[in-house]
């Protein structure tokens, strides 16, 4: 049970990363406001 709840809180940090990655840069002039 605990593994389980580790590869959750794996995946869920990891899809959390690679949302983030697609962000613009603080201050883009490309980003909405």
């Amino acid at each position: 049970m605990k593994s389980l709840a580790l590869i959750a809180t794996f995946v869920t940090g990891a899809l959390l990363l690679y949302s983030t990655a697609d962000f613009a840069e603080w201050g883009s002039p490309q980003s909405p406001p």
